[in-house]
This record gives C-alpha cells, structure tokens and sequence, in this order.
C-alpha cells in the first residue's frame, strides 16, 4: 500500500504583482502553452451552474484571446467539482476593491511505496473567482452588481458563446451608464488574459510592463481590458491587448508544439466601429426647488464635441443657454458632469435640456442633440 501527504502548497496569483519569471514556456497552467488538440476543462460549483448565461461567458472569455493569434480553444464544464479540471471557477468573497482574482495552487504530494521509496509529484490548481458582491459589497460602491453579457449587447435571449464572440469581434459595443452595474463578461475576459500568461497594464506600479504596454488606443481612449476596469467599458479586445497576445505568442519557446503563421501574428487587429456619439444621457440630480436647480449628466465622444446647458419658460419654445458652453477634445469622458446653477427665477417654471454638437471630419460642427430633463 501506499500513502499520499501534502508537503506543500504554494498559491500564486499571476497578473497580481507575480514575477515574469514565472512564465516559462510549456508551462500547463497558462494556456500559451496549451497545445490546440487539447480540451480546457472548467468546474463549475452548483451555484455558478444556476447563473444564467454564465458557462456561455466564461467559454466566450477563454476563446476570445485564442480567436486573437488565430487560434480555436475547445472549452468543456464539469458539474460539481468533484474531478477536478484545467480551472476551478467560483464567486468568492475578495478582498479590498478587487472584482476578479485568478493565480494557481501548485502542490507537491511525496508518496511513500511498500518498499519505503518516496516519489514526489508536483500538480498544479488553476482557479478564477469572481467577487461575489452578496457576501462582500465594496465598501466605496454597495450598491455593484454584475450584469450579463445578454444584459450588456441587449440581446433578447442568452446569447450562446459563439453569438457573444461575433459581437466581440465586431468591436463596435460600448457600455457606459450611470447604474452602479460592471459588466461580468469584461471582467472574465480580463481574468482569462492572466491565464493565458498576460499581466497587468495599470498605470500604478501594478504595471507589469512599462517598456511596452500603455493603456491609451491610437485615439487616447484607456480601453485595454487588461487595464484597470472603469465606468467606460468597451466590449471588445483594446489594441495593446492585440499586441500583447500576439507578442506572448511570439515568444521563443511559446508556440505548444505547433506554429501560428507570423502573418496572423502581425496582422493588424480590425478597427474599432464606434459611433461619433456613444453615450449621451442626463437626469435631473434631484427636484428643482426654489431657484436651485441641478442636473447630472455623461457624455461620452469620439469626435470634438461642444455641450451646454439650456432652460424655457413652460409652454414656450425659447430655448435659452443658462452655462457656458464646453469644448472637448476627441473624447469627452466624463461619467458625471454635476450642475448645480442658481436662477433668476423660480426653476419649477422651467424645463431644462442638455444641447451637444460634434465636430465632423471636415471640420464643421453637426447639428445639435439635445436631451430633455
């Protein structure tokens, strides 16, 4: 007979101020180094199984980064955890402000034989837990909460995973609200990015690559997924996150027994398609009262862009501005524009509206958008 005993147990959590060196080549527990024949297998506890659209976005998440250097990942579920698996996936309590943590448990089990040998085996436990913002709120926002991917493309039914890669790929969705909602499927993507072996582009000193990586687009737009999570939440794969795959799967050594054509390596990602306006909402902050009246507002644009604040007499069509005007640069990224104005009059004889233009390419200004209140 013989007797197994857990010599040691070591968790690393990759991505999170974890050494590069702990990315070598045909290392299993990032997916890198995975070789295409294989299968990735996910556990799924009872209670992640009963979220709805759950499976569909985590297989989504994994692909998305193989569809990237032009390769296909075939993901498959295990109820119950009790087998085992590639990853272990689980909503947990995390500490401080985190919403996504994946690292591996690398154990080491020492087997004594009959004949009194000992054999050391090392495996590797990968896991990818999600906040679980029931058992533990963040304390600056106790009111997030995920929504689905379903939720986020406003699709009518749960969309199966290959309907959730095309809408990736068509790199032409953006969610960015004044709800206190995260969106759970960018928060995967950004974990699986850790498991396939990329780290973190925090402008902090969490920046794991400051020679290379920068969390700006062409456009000055942060919008890598492996950069810090925001209101603004572009739902597909930013350009440093092209170019940090495919410069993984360019590395000498990383190619798990089978070649990716350098010209799918290089080849440039597909453009971004977003609208000249992507967000543009406002409310009234609360009941006008007496001559104080204030607004909150977002306005989100890929073009120059120039907003203002306007107010009439109830029953009248004399729109007049009541703040100055504002010009922006090619992004006007501001997820709360608070006004707080005091009038010649009383504000409950009034309507409000916000009024925006966007600067064209030719240089001229659109017509102006307006939004009432």
């Amino acid at each position: 007979m013989s007797r197994s005993l857990i010599s040691s147990l070591v968790a690393v959590a990759w991505g999170h101020l974890a050494p590069q060196s702990m990315l070598r080549p045909r290392e299993p527990i990032f997916l890198i180094n995975r070789d295409k024949a294989s299968t990735y297998e996910v556990c799924l506890p009872a209670s992640a199984v009963e979220v709805p659209g759950l499976e569909a976005e985590v297989e989504a998440a994994a692909r998305v980064w193989a569809r990237a250097v032009g390769r296909e990942l075939r993901v498959e579920f295990r109820r119950g955890c009790d087998k085992g698996g590639d990853l272990l996936f689980a909503f947990r309590a995390l500490r401080e402000q985190a919403l996504g943590e994946t690292g591996f448990k690398q154990t080491t089990t020492t087997t004594t034989t009959a004949n009194s040998k000992t054999v050391e085996q090392k495996a590797n436990g990968r896991y990818l837990y999600l906040r679980d913002f029931a058992k533990a709120p963040l304390k600056e926002n106790p009111k997030l909460a995920w929504i689905s991917a379903r939720e986020a493309f406003k699709m009518k039914a749960e969309p199966t995973a290959d309907e959730i890669l095309a809408r990736l790929e068509a790199r032409d969705a953006v969610v960015y609200s004044l709800d206190d909602k995260v969106v759970r499927l960018m928060v995967l993507i950004h974990e699986f990015g850790h498991v396939w072996g990329l780290c973190d582009l925090y402008s902090s000193n969490q920046r794991c690559d400051p020679k290379h990586a920068t969390t700006l687009d062409a456009d000055g737009r942060g919008s890598a997924v492996m950069g810090p999570n925001g209101p603004r939440q572009p739902l597909f794969l930013g350009d440093d996150d092209f170019a940090g795959i495919r410069a993984l799967a360019l590395r000498q050594g990383f190619d798990a027994g089978w070649k990716t054509p350098v010209k799918v390596l290089k080849k440039a990602q597909p453009p971004a398609k977003l609208p000249e306006v992507e967000v543009y909402q406002a409310q009234l902050a609360s009941k006008p009262k007496g001559k104080v009246v204030k607004i909150r507002a977002q306005i989100v644009t890929n073009r120059p862009a120039r907003f203002w604040l306007e107010a009439r007499l109830k029953g009248t069509e004399d729109w007049r501005p009541v703040s100055k005007g504002h010009t922006g640069k090619p992004r006007v990224d501001e997820p709360r524009l608070n006004y707080t104005l005091e009038l010649e009059q009383d504000a409950s004889e009034l309507d409000f509206r916000v009024s925006l233009e966007v600067q064209t390419a030719g240089g001229k200004w659109a017509a102006a958008r307006h939004i009432g209140l």
